[in-house]
């Protein structure tokens, strides 16, 4: 049988074992902050789907509606473009958008986050760059308190940011992120390889 007579489904099971990851909140339930080692645990958890989704997107174009799914359920941000080529794509196919379960920020702007999550249904895992919250504390408090993720991974890069940042992401766990089981700041000395 050809892989193009194969159903949806069938390709979708298939391109699933391929494509996903392990749950990152294995890793934090698992083991102790003590025991963490970042290095393995970010190769571990990174969003290296994301690269084999892309390759597998110019492997057939009848696997492309179906990989494109998983594509959108994890985003990286890492330049401006890719925020804005993001939204363009979601506003055109909504059902992208819903797809999206986890968003790594690494650069960009907050109305550009803030654009992104209003068109998703449910992040659950957030990786934040803090030294790209630029801008106003009133859009980064609105933009924070959008989200309700259970993993989120916060990351100073330059040991700078903002002075109001601390008290609005102290706010957030206490009473905006009720969903959150696992939580890490990283230092500013730990890489990200996404």
């Amino acid at each position: 049988m050809s892989v193009n007579r194969l159903p949806d489904e069938i390709l979708q099971i298939i391109l699933q074992h391929v494509l996903l990851d392990p749950d990152p909140r294995l890793i934090c339930t698992t083991l102790s902050p003590a025991q963490w080692d970042y290095t393995l645990m970010f190769q571990f958890i990174a969003p290296r789907d994301v690269v084999r989704a892309r390759s597998l997107l110019q492997v057939s174009k009848r696997w492309n509606p179906i990989v494109l799914q998983f594509l959108y359920a994890c985003v990286i941000i890492s330049k401006v473009h890719h925020a804005s080529d993001v939204i363009t794509r979601v506003k055109s196919e909504p059902v992208l958008g819903r797809r999206i379960k986890s968003l790594w920020m690494h650069a960009g702007n907050l109305q550009l986050w803030t654009d992104i999550v209003s068109h998703t249904h449910k992040i659950t895992l957030v990786y934040l760059n803090i030294d790209a919250l630029e801008g106003s504390e009133e859009i980064a408090r609105a933009f924070l308190t959008s989200l309700n993720p259970e993993t989120v991974y916060l990351h100073w890069t330059q040991r700078r940011g903002q002075p109001w940042i601390s008290s609005v992401l102290l706010a957030c766990v206490r009473m905006f992120w009720t969903n959150m089981v696992c939580g890490l700041l990283l230092p500013p000395d730990v890489p990200m390889r996404a």
